[in-house]
């Protein structure tokens, strides 16, 4: 990962490899609405991944498809950590 995290000690770029928490979002509907199912968060639908670096709880990426793109990374640049 590559972003920058600010606080009340300064700033500090972050350039290493972490482990990271991956939370997968598979929707699905509740009962029966008849049709296809319409979940979207941010324009991101079908199998989204969150990933979250455990120390801090910051999500440091969210992947999935975008119906015109196909697959999309959306990684964190910067962080402001309020301690």
């Amino acid at each position: 990962m590559n972003y920058s995290e600010r606080s009340n000690n300064g700033t500090r770029q972050v350039e290493d490899v972490i482990e990271v928490i991956r939370i997968s979002i598979t929707p699905s509907p509740v009962g029966n609405h008849g049709g296809e199912n319409e979940f979207e968060f941010l324009g991101l639908k079908e199998d989204i991944k969150l990933y979250v670096e455990p120390r801090n709880r910051i999500p440091v990426r969210v992947s999935s498809r975008v119906k015109v793109l196909g697959s999309v990374d959306i990684d964190l640049k910067s962080v402001q950590l309020m301690k």
